[in-house]
């Protein structure tokens, strides 16, 4: 199973206001029918971690810019570097159970039929 099929895409946005976010077979694409040069745009990926996803799963993601007119002079530094998560699928659940009474014979000898008896869960 692809790693991608345990998120469920939520949102994209960026931060220009110019640009149109889509989201096809686990591709995020930003498109700007113009950029300015030298205008950095923000964007941010919202995603949610499907239950059932595996414990210790790696999870990585990237990012590729291209222009198409003008062409870039630089394309070396147009992608860059993996970045990963790992899940943590744990419940770490503890509980604690006491029990407690207004019965005069409390704790000593018990309770009586028709005293009170307090059971909490912590």
């Amino acid at each position: 199973m692809s790693k991608f099929s345990y998120l469920t895409f939520v949102s994209c946005s960026e931060s220009t206001g110019t640009g149109i976010c889509t989201y096809t077979g686990g591709v995020v694409t930003v498109a700007y029918s113009s950029l300015a040069a030298n205008v950095s745009s923000n964007v941010t990926i919202s995603v949610t971690l499907n239950s059932g996803t595996p414990d210790s799963l790696q999870v990585d993601n990237n990012a590729s810019v291209s222009a198409s007119d003008p062409t870039d002079p630089n394309t070396g530094n147009n992608t860059s570097a993996n970045v990963y998560f790992t899940v943590h699928n744990k419940a770490d659940l503890a509980v604690t159970k006491t029990v407690s009474s207004t019965s005069s014979y409390w704790p000593a000898t018990g309770v009586e039929v028709g005293d009170s008896l307090i059971t909490r869960l912590l």
